[in-house]
């Protein structure tokens, strides 16, 4: 890792094994140094388990801060996304919102920010919010179902039977399988 310090491979791996030695500080700074590195949440396997030490969290959140002031291949609505992401998937949706609000205005076709910002929204009761975000998710991909579920979800929560009764229809018909 000293050889190639922006090679985030080295970082994980020794952040894993520092895990798995019960060194958490250790594991952190090298969990820092790996998402500064690769600012993409689904490449680092050990923050996408449930709950992860809140020592890593924090880590993995400063490391996608530290992403900002270098340059990346990694889009920044992309980089503001994933970080939402990993606070929201941990029960932080509220400070989730941030990274995902700013994902939305550097990327407002990205999918995921769309999506995770809906998500996000629908959690904190938010349901009008969630079905704008979750609208535009489904206009970035339309053949996806996804949005549909929870936009009827939302519906549902806003006492709107009948709207939620559609949305569930349309996800069903763009994906009878699931």
């Amino acid at each position: 890792s000293r050889l190639e310090p922006n090679n985030y491979i080295y970082h994980d791996l020794l952040a894993e094994k520092f895990m798995d030695m019960g060194d958490i500080d250790t594991a952190a700074t090298h969990c820092r140094r790996s998402v500064a590195s690769y600012p993409v949440l689904g490449d680092h396997r050990y923050l996408m388990v449930p709950d992860p030490a809140p020592e890593l969290l924090e880590a993995a959140i400063r490391g996608f801060e530290d992403s900002r002031l270098q340059e990346s291949m990694i889009p920044r609505g992309t980089i503001e996304s994933d970080a939402g992401e990993l606070l929201r998937r941990n029960g932080q949706a509220r400070r989730a919102i941030g990274f995902l609000k700013r994902a939305v205005v550097l990327s407002p076709d990205l999918y995921e920010a769309q999506y995770y910002l809906g998500i996000a929204s629908y959690e904190l009761g938010d349901h009008q919010a969630a079905l704008r975000h979750l609208q535009e998710a489904s206009r970035c991909q339309p053949q996806n179902p996804s949005p549909h579920v929870h936009m009827g979800f939302a519906q549902t929560a806003l006492g709107n039977l009948q709207g939620a009764i559609d949305h569930f229809r349309r996800a069903r018909e763009k994906d009878p399988q699931d």
